[in-house]
């Protein structure tokens, strides 16, 4: 069995940035953390998903 080696975990909050003269909600800003964090049925701790409909969460 193949091992897996984590090199990075990284989380952000969504931010809301203009996009096509648009203001959009994006969680693509994510940093690198060294952090213990939680682990929660949809995500960590810190860390969300700007457009839930396309991309999980409830």
């Amino acid at each position: 069995m193949a091992s897996i080696e984590i090199l990075s975990l990284n989380v952000g909050m969504p931010k809301q940035v203009q996009f096509q003269q648009k203001e959009v909600s994006t969680a693509i800003f994510k940093t690198a953390t060294d952090e213990a964090l939680h682990l929660s049925y949809l995500n960590f701790e810190g860390d969300g998903q700007g457009d839930l409909v396309h991309h999980g969460g409830k």
